[in-house]
């Protein structure tokens, strides 16, 4: 028997155990016998036909949600989720939806950290597929998911992955935004230098649209609340006097002394 015959078979088992006979009058639907054979069903052919493979998980984790399994749900998606990925396969857009759907269902589950690292997963696909907005989308529910938890640490990890995405793209306001959201996390976590950083970030891309007044702003509510180091203090000085001045070329000096980072630092 070949291995697409052999998952067939427990395909075959699967269905069985969800569809009622003809004379089931006492007959009751097995969705978790179900779930465990679409799942022995895709295994046979997970590294052979991961095309197959992916349809079974799929109707794998719809029978473990009928089942009241959502963290064994979760697991299927996101398996499926991958195969999604793979050269045969080669569909990021649905890699990102199946994703989405595994965070959904950790969700219910109560394990919202694992949520959020499938929500990541889901809009790194998405980018893959071309669509920038709904990665935007995943980001952001993804932060928000680490700060509902008050899980502010890890959450600043996939900031600044969010913060790179954005800006690699040239999305100044999502970079704002998502930098308003560092900001928000370092001061939960009473983080002074990264938060220093932070703020020198946001007045630096402020400046970058040309939105000086904002980045003025910054810095005053900033310096008042004493949320600048030393050398974020003096650099963010030296930008806002250039730009006060109309100097481009100061502006250039005072950008190009230190070479910044999305966060706000130094490469060395």
């Amino acid at each position: 028997m070949s291995r697409v015959a052999e998952s067939e078979a427990h395909r075959h088992n699967a269905l069985k155990a969800i569809t009622k006979p003809r004379f089931g009058f006492f007959w009751k639907p097995d969705p978790e016998t179900a779930a465990q054979e679409f799942e022995r069903a895709a295994t046979i052919v997970k590294t052979e036909r991961p095309d197959l493979a992916m349809t079974s998980f799929l109707d794998s984790a719809e029978c473990w949600i009928k089942a009241d399994s959502t963290y064994m749900a979760a697991k299927a998606f996101e398996t499926a989720a991958q195969l999604a990925t793979t050269p045969t396969v080669n569909d990021p857009a649905r890699a990102a939806t199946l994703y989405h759907r595994a965070s959904e269902c950790f969700v219910l589950n109560g394990t919202p950290d694992r949520a959020a690292e499938a929500l990541e997963k889901a809009a790194k696909a998405a980018d893959a597929a071309g669509q920038v907005p709904q990665a935007l989308a995943h980001w952001d529910e993804c932060i928000t998911l680490y700060q509902d938890e008050e899980r502010y640490r890890i959450a600043i990890d996939s900031i600044k992955r969010a913060v790179a995405f954005a800006a690699s793209r040239n999305l100044m306001d999502s970079v704002i935004h998502f930098l308003d959201l560092q900001r928000t996390a370092y001061t939960k976590i009473t983080n002074a230098n990264g938060l220093s950083k932070t703020v020198l970030s946001l007045i630096i891309v402020h400046l970058a649209i040309n939105d000086g007044v904002r980045a003025s702003q910054l810095f005053d509510q900033a310096a008042a609340d004493n949320q600048l180091a030393r050398d974020e203090l003096h650099l963010a000085s030296s930008l806002l006097d250039a730009m006060d001045r109309g100097d481009p070329d100061a502006l250039q000096a005072a950008t190009s002394a230190q070479l910044i980072t999305a966060e706000g630092g130094r490469k060395r």
